[in-house]
């Protein structure tokens, strides 16, 4: 962005501006230190007024969100930070008008919840200035961490659906409340061997003082394999 060639035009307090540089995008989050700044910018056309939303719990880890009650997500560059009472880091969702983007929208700088600049198609911290892609890529600082990304689309039925839990290269996702590991899979060829430990979840070394919560798992011997091991993932709240 070219922010020397744009005026920079003092505001009077609670009057929204009509195209807000990013000098005073900075001017405002160091005078008013994160949330306020972010509220201070409302009316710059950079940040939706709706952007913070509650959304209901995850099922299998993943948010559903239709559309005509989230109407940001509706428009092509809509963006929403959702909230839920089961996973601590609020989501930011992006309608970019040929997919829907997810990442976590807490800035690993400092905390602060960053927000979806729609011009430059790109997520920025109002407290700092960080700048993310689409892809939770870090493009400039103080911030030095890429931003968590998840799996999200548009469905038929017109929702937009973010995968909280999609997996990893280690394990599997979570679907209908388990995990199913498939032991014929080279990275599980430990697990093919019986072990003599037992694992309770106690803690022997701190400084955790609370044990870990046991998951039930059955095992199903394979007709022609090692067979399966599914893992039963309790519900998250």
């Amino acid at each position: 962005m070219a922010d020397d060639k744009l005026p920079v035009i003092a505001l009077p307090t609670g009057m929204p501006g009509q195209g807000c540089s990013r000098r005073q995008l900075m001017r405002g989050a160091a005078l008013a230190a994160c949330a306020p700044a972010v509220g201070a910018l409302v009316g710059c056309g950079r940040i939706s007024p709706d952007r913070d939303v509650n959304v209901g719990a995850p099922v299998d880890g993943k948010l559903v969100l239709s559309t005509s009650d989230f109407r940001e997500l509706a428009r092509a560059g809509g963006a929403i930070v959702a909230h839920n009472p089961c996973v601590a880091n609020p989501v930011l969702i992006v309608n970019t008008g040929s997919g829907i983007l997810a990442m976590s929208a807490l800035c690993p700088h400092a905390n602060c919840e960053i927000a979806w600049v729609e011009k430059d198609r790109q997520a920025e911290c109002p407290c700092h200035g960080s700048r993310f892609a689409g892809d939770g890529t870090v493009l400039s600082g103080p911030a030095v961490t890429d931003l968590q990304t998840y799996p999200a689309i548009l469905d038929a039925s017109g929702s937009v659906v973010v995968n909280l839990f999609a997996g990893d290269k280690v394990f599997p996702p979570v679907t209908n409340g388990s995990v199913v590991i498939d032991l014929a899979e080279p990275k599980y060829r430990t697990l093919q061997s019986p072990g003599e430990i037992a694992v309770d979840g106690e803690v022997v070394n701190g400084p955790a003082v609370d044990p870990l919560s046991p998951l039930q798992f059955t095992f199903q011997a394979g007709s022609s394999g090692p067979g399966t091991i599914t893992v039963e993932i309790p519900p998250f709240c």
